[in-house]
């Protein structure tokens, strides 16, 4: 499934296809503090993101959320880890994606334990509603 974003001036488009949303264990992080993650499970959703426009697109602007049943929204994080290990999510890059370029891109996400994962949110375009994918 593709959700393509577009500015009102269609300078900046962005097609998002959702390549896999999966759900970690307690292994992912092994060693790491326990209050960080006795209370959640890591969720790691892969989007490749192709920029259609003509504009550099911002790499923070691109990270996908989870919802939970209630509709909750919960974004990615970042890990700081001193001692132990948390499965790592590839991050392609830091710099912007120039026009006609494509990566796929990994986000962590911890959805609080107890809580029922329902489905990934992208919200490319502030002025239209964000797209969706189960």
């Amino acid at each position: 499934m593709t959700a393509a974003s577009r500015a009102s001036t269609v300078a900046a488009m962005i097609a998002a296809t959702l390549a896999v949303a999966a759900c970690g264990g307690d292994s992912d992080s092994a060693g790491t503090p326990a209050a960080a993650t006795s209370a959640t499970v890591p969720y790691y959703v892969e989007v490749k993101y192709e920029n259609l426009g003509k504009l550099k697109l911002e790499r923070y602007l691109m990270d996908p959320s989870i919802e939970d049943k209630g509709g909750q929204e919960y974004e990615p994080v970042n890990l700081i880890i001193v001692n132990g290990t948390f499965k790592q999510c590839p991050n392609p890059r830091k710099e912007r994606l120039a026009p006609g370029e494509s990566f796929t891109l990994c986000a962590p996400v911890l959805l609080p334990k107890g809580k029922t994962y329902e489905r990934v949110r992208f919200h490319g375009d502030v002025l239209q509603d964000p797209y969706f994918w189960k």
